[in-house]
């Protein structure tokens, strides 16, 4: 069974180096102590001009697999550097 999962208003950190982030990778595990998965990779067409003063994102995982489960946003550049969000919590039974 596949979970939708959405994530409004999350702000990627502020780059300094000119290079915007071109995407995200939206992770998500059971268990902190357990390796994260990931279950969805958005890709940005509208990249931030002033990547200092990133713009916050909606994104949605269309094929989350747990529930209960912690979900964290991983953003990507061009030349494969990376960055997390915090973590999110999501119980739908809760």
């Amino acid at each position: 069974m596949s979970y939708v999962r959405s994530f409004t208003n999350v702000k990627p950190p502020a780059r300094y180096d000119g290079l915007p982030w071109t995407g995200a990778s939206i992770q998500e595990v059971d268990d902190l102590a357990n390796d994260w998965a990931t279950v969805d990779t958005p890709t940005f067409s509208d990249f931030d001009t002033d990547p200092a003063r990133p713009k916050s994102r909606s994104l949605t995982a269309n094929h989350a697999q747990l529930d209960p489960a912690y979900y964290r946003i991983q953003w990507i550049d061009g030349g494969g550097s990376i960055a997390y969000s915090d973590t999110f919590y999501v119980d739908d039974n809760a």
